[in-house]
């Protein structure tokens, strides 16, 4: 064999497996088609964080007056975003190739197939190919937006929103999930009027109820217009760049300048040839928890597999292939996974939410708690968002089993309280513990410590 493990694809999990193969002293290869770091770097989770911070550092310097400076707004400018981000990901996508070289990690450009179990084919930019050997392929392509329209037209996806160097005036966004939510989030904090639209009665419908009310919420108060319990027939949209935007929503006709349609994604499987392997894609790729395919020395690892698509499960996803690589039973299992949405406030959630223990029938006490996570000084000029806590916790043991929090550094509090369930420590050892004040370690003792007592 030419390698012993091939990673098709170079996004959070294919990055993530290699750099874990290797540092078991396997010999590994990186299969890439486009660019190293994948969707996330240049399209995905890095891509948007870093457009959320152009948002902010544009929506802080429009009141800075609250500050006390006092700044020429008329000379703000918007159109350099986009080149912010572009050399963002190119800067991450070159300490990547740095970490390949330094982890002996061979990379190669190309598309891949497959001729049989352990054998590839890869096609170059001209069509010339090379066949090499693993022992192992780990299958991380990666997905796309499911919605695809021709670039001309004002009709737009996540990828191609993330290509634009002019703002909208108003920016009509069609799905309430995550891509949504965050680019309403950014567009409205750069100034421009945002719809949002979904056709279920709450926003993030996957989320806890209590995490969708606090955002709509949010978003409201900063001025997105949220329409809820609506379906858009985006087929019906006209297509031509020369006609203005008309859309049909509900009993409103609503004239953006731009459609960015948020509807899901699909996997990118269809050139890899898993048809002649027998693995079985619905369109995503089918696996077990250790993420192995029909094939047991084929894993499909990240969005490719649609368990969950956030990069947080998929270099959880990569850990579990490459334990199961090396002989060792770990599972992934999603809710243990802490994950996030980057609006304004963020938030994050890891372990059982409310609703879901309630209806498992577990016998659970759960509370909220509110704080301030800034100093003392910061308060003083900034008007921030309250950071809401909520715990669930097991009623006999008192041991945490889920945490959701809404609002600044939400993030470093379920990242605490992960690490804190994953190594089964019992809450009243968090309860005795001294930290920094205020921190999010202080913030999430007091809740669990208000819960536990109630």
């Amino acid at each position: 064999m030419d390698y012993e493990v091939a990673v098709i694809g170079s996004g959070s999990a294919g990055k993530e497996a290699a750099l874990l193969a290797a540092k078991q002293g396997r010999s590994v290869v990186v299969i890439e088609k486009e660019t190293l770091g994948g969707t996330c770097f240049h399209r995905g989770c890095f891509a948007i964080r870093t457009l959320r911070a152009c948002a902010d550092a544009f929506h802080n310097r429009l009141f800075a007056n609250r500050y006390g400076i006092d700044l020429d707004r008329t000379r703000i400018r918007s159109s350099g975003w986009a080149e912010v981000r572009r050399r963002v990901s190119s800067k991450l996508a070159d300490q990547l190739n740095q970490q390949f070289q330094k982890a002996s990690v061979s990379v190669r450009f190309g598309k891949a197939t497959f001729l049989d179990g352990k054998n590839l084919r890869l096609f170059d930019v001209y069509g010339r190919w090379t066949n090499l050997s693993a022992e192992h392929v780990l299958v991380a392509t990666g997905s796309r937006p499911r919605f695809f329209a021709p670039a001309e037209t004002k009709l737009l996806n996540s990828d191609q929103l993330l290509g634009i160097t002019e703002l909208p005036g108003h920016l009509l966004i069609i799905g309430a999930g995550y891509v949504g939510c965050e680019f309403a989030s950014i567009f409205r904090a750069f100034g421009s009027i945002v719809t949002l639209v979904e056709k279920q009665s709450r926003l993030l419908p996957d989320w806890d109820e209590g995490a969708s009310a606090h955002l709509l919420q949010s978003l409201r108060e900063a001025g997105v217009n949220v329409i809820l319990g609506v379906e858009v027939n985006v087929e019906q949209v006209s297509r031509n760049p020369g006609t203005p935007l008309q859309v049909k929503v509900g009993e409103l006709t609503i004239k953006p300048d731009l459609l960015l349609v948020a509807t899901g994604r699909l996997p990118n499987v269809e050139e890899l040839g898993l048809e002649a392997l027998d693995i079985k894609t619905t369109p995503f790729i089918e696996v077990g928890q250790n993420m192995r395919t029909d094939r047991t020395n084929i894993y499909a690892i990240g969005d490719v597999n649609g368990l969950t698509m956030l990069d947080s499960t998929a270099l959880a996803q990569a850990q579990t292939a490459v334990d199961a690589i090396g002989g060792k039973q770990t599972y992934f299992a999603s809710a243990w996974t802490p994950r996030c949405v980057y609006t304004s406030p963020q938030m994050a959630a890891v372990g059982w939410m409310e609703q879901e223990a309630f209806d498992a029938g577990l016998d659970v006490l759960v509370g909220w708690e509110t704080t301030e996570l800034l100093t003392d000084d910061e308060l003083k000029v900034l008007d921030p968002y309250p950071t809401r806590i909520k715990v669930v916790l097991e009623a006999r043991t008192k041991k945490i089993l889920g945490c959701l929090a809404i609002g600044d550094q939400a993030i470093g509090v379920v990242d605490l309280c992960s690490m804190l369930i994953r190594s089964d420590i019992p809450s009243e050892h968090l309860i005795r513990c001294r930290f920094v004040h205020p921190s999010p370690a202080e913030a999430l003792q007091r809740c669990v410590n208000s819960v536990a007592a109630s």
